[in-house]
């Protein structure tokens, strides 16, 4: 089965996908944003592509120091302790249905955070210049508000906040990350 999947996939999405998809907004006549390019007031004349940048020049950027350290330190805290997660919650006494039931409380709203992140990430972006990383920050201050809440109340309602806010938190960090390396 699963090398029919593979077959499929080779043969029937690649060429498809090959057809419709385009890599750059440039082979389209447009900006990065969808925008035409007499429609942005705000776009410099003399901006340089993204592409022209060499790894040796990306990696002297400010942004790209920024970005690394954030997401690194996110990812770091959101994922060691997503790992330890179950065991955190049955040793508080939490039996192993209500675990999982936060558990996929904190899925649910992990998806409910990337579809709401990359939407206002885009508002943002379009009112002002970076205004994505304002979005990351509420985001990620929202998952540091929901590890508190876990470790500062004992109740199931604790870790309900928790789950809601830890999960909008990781889904925000799963799709802001290449979002905002796009534009940096």
């Amino acid at each position: 089965a699963y090398a029919l999947i593979g077959v499929l996939v080779w043969v029937a999405v690649l060429p498809l996908a090959g057809l419709v998809l385009r890599d750059r907004p440039e082979t389209c006549g447009l900006l990065p944003d969808g925008e035409r390019p007499e429609k942005n007031p705000r776009a410099p004349e003399d901006r340089r592509s993204l592409s022209s940048l060499t790894v040796t020049e990306a990696w002297r950027t400010t942004n790209f120091w920024c970005l690394c350290t954030a997401f690194f330190l996110m990812s770091i805290a959101v994922h060691g302790f997503l790992v330890h997660l179950i065991p955190l919650l049955t040793d508080r006494g939490i039996s192993a249905q209500k675990a999982a039931f936060f558990v996929s409380l904190l899925a649910i709203s992990s998806l409910v955070g990337r579809a709401v992140s990359g939407f206002l990430a885009d508002k943002a972006q379009a009112a002002w210049a970076m205004g994505s990383k304002y979005v990351a920050q509420a985001y990620f201050l929202g998952a540091v508000v929901g590890i508190s809440f876990f470790w500062g109340y004992e109740s199931e309602v604790g870790v309900f906040v928790f789950a809601c806010l830890f999960g909008l938190g990781l889904g925000a960090e799963m799709d802001l990350f290449p979002y905002m390396v796009s534009r940096c």
